[in-house]
């Protein structure tokens, strides 16, 4: 048995008593053992340590600090507001995450958070002073 951070591995995952290797923690071919371990999965109304507008700003967040795509971006934020997250609060969560991934992600996934909070980025450059 090893320990990964906060995550054993070597431990059967669930049921079925599968053995993880280290490939365990890499990726979504891994989803049955990251919600048999850790109880999280895709879907926000599946059960949680954390009420669902929480892990939706936690899944933005990640999704920030992570580099990850576009789409994905603008999905966890879709969800964040499904979960009844408000626009500031998805703004303030960005703000939170650059003292711990830094800046540049943030400014990276702000036009994608942004278009799926529904703003028109091109129009606002086009136009600075028609607030």
């Amino acid at each position: 048995m090893r320990c990964h951070g906060a995550v054993t591995v070597g431990e059967p995952s669930g049921s079925d008593g599968e053995i993880p290797g280290d490939s365990a923690l890499a990726g979504d071919e891994h989803e049955g053992f990251v919600e048999g371990q850790a109880g999280f999965g895709h879907d926000p109304a599946g059960p949680s340590a954390l009420d669902p507008r929480a892990a939706a700003l936690l899944r933005v967040g990640t999704c920030v600090a992570t580099w990850s795509p576009g789409v994905r971006l603008e999905s966890s934020t879709g969800r964040a507001l499904a979960a009844g997250s408000a626009e500031d609060e998805i703004a303030n969560a960005l703000l939170a995450i650059t003292q711990v991934a830094g800046l540049g992600p943030v400014v990276v996934a702000a036009p994608d958070v942004a278009t799926a909070l529904g703003y028109d980025i091109t129009a606002a450059l086009e136009e600075p002073d028609g607030h």
